[in-house]
């Protein structure tokens, strides 16, 4: 390979590899949206 194509190689690996753990931590952060009781009445429904 030439030194121009095994340095975009290895900046794409990176891009990824970077783009990979950054992704991990914010799926497992999200939670759904808790449910409200069965008793509550939206103030947007009166």
């Amino acid at each position: 390979m030439t030194r121009l194509s095994t340095t975009l190689r290895g900046l794409a690996t990176a891009f990824a590899a970077v783009l990979a753990v950054t992704a991990v931590p914010a799926t497992a952060q999200a939670r759904p949206e808790p449910r409200a009781p069965e008793d509550f009445v939206a103030l947007r429904a009166v």
